[in-house]
């Protein structure tokens, strides 16, 4: 199951990590900089005892050449988050798997309804294929809700008269997941729950043709 867990991993989890490692990196080297430099002019301009103050006298135009050394840095290390941060976006846009199997999430108090392409809607469990690119459409008949599937790292708001898109590659193992309302929405919250299950892609073409359509 921890392999199958690993394998379903979708390709935003590899990328927010990586932006939350850059992100990391910046500010623990801007805090040794700071904290390096403040000892340095502590210890640099320490008040000795019998020592006369040191006095210190500033360029016509200041420090202008420390000002903008600082303003280029700060303005590399800026642009390099920002545009690792804006290429990430392009993750947003779902597969355009010809393969990917699209299916209708509903959401209300406090149930979970799954329409499959062919129209039929199973209440309470979600059925895949094993290493299969799953789309969801997400939305809700009632207040707000969230789909969430933490053990694929899937989450999504339901929202009244939205529909939020979500998607994940399934494992390449039979198991059952446990999908949870992530937003308080009243007092069945708790009990909001449903089943996603992994199986066997012939066993999955058998049971989606069994299912009739409306």
């Amino acid at each position: 199951m921890f392999s199958g867990y690993l394998e379903a991993q979708p390709p935003t989890v590899a990328t927010w990590s990586s932006l939350y490692n850059l992100y990391n990196f910046f500010g623990i080297l801007a805090a040794i900089i700071v904290i390096s430099y403040f000892v340095y002019v502590m210890i640099r301009y320490r008040h000795r005892k019998g020592t006369p103050p040191v006095q210190h006298h500033e360029e016509k135009w200041g420090n202008w050449k420390k000002i903008l050394l600082t303003l280029a840095i700060t303005s590399s290390v800026l642009f390099v988050a920002e545009y690792q941060t804006f290429q990430s976006e392009s993750l947003l846009i779902p597969p355009r798997s010809p393969d990917a199997i699209h299916i209708g999430v509903i959401a209300q108090q406090w149930s979970w309804t799954f329409v499959y392409p062919n129209g039929a809607r199973v209440v309470g469990n979600l059925t895949v294929p094993e290493g299969g690119t799953i789309i969801l459409n997400i939305t809700s008949l009632d207040v707000a809700h969230s789909f969430g599937l933490a053990d694929l790292s899937v989450g999504m708001d339901a929202i009244p008269g939205l529909t939020n898109t979500a998607w994940f590659e399934a494992p390449q193992n039979q198991v059952v997941y446990t999908i949870r309302c992530k937003e308080l929405c009243g007092t069945g919250h708790a009990f909001m729950t449903a089943k996603l299950t992994v199986v066997d892609p012939v066993a999955y073409n058998s049971w989606y043709a069994s299912l009739g359509g409306k």
